[in-house]
């Protein structure tokens, strides 16, 4: 879960004024929707497109690189 929750730290804390933008790693979206997902599944639900998801995952694995 640490994992999955460094995206979502990084996003959270990158509010330094003086700068106007910042790199996102490109795995950090991915593990953000993935960290959704499972919490998703914690509360007894599931996104409506995740088999697409998890499909296009294993289709892409330079994405989860």
């Amino acid at each position: 879960m640490d994992l999955l929750n460094d995206a979502r730290n990084q996003a959270k804390h990158a509010n330094n004024s003086d700068e106007e933008t910042f790199d996102v790693e490109q795995i950090h979206p991915l593990q953000m929707i993935m960290r959704a997902m499972s919490m998703a599944h914690s509360l007894g639900t599931r996104f409506e497109n995740e088999g697409e998801m998890v499909a296009w995952i294993r289709a892409h694995p330079e994405a989860v690189t």
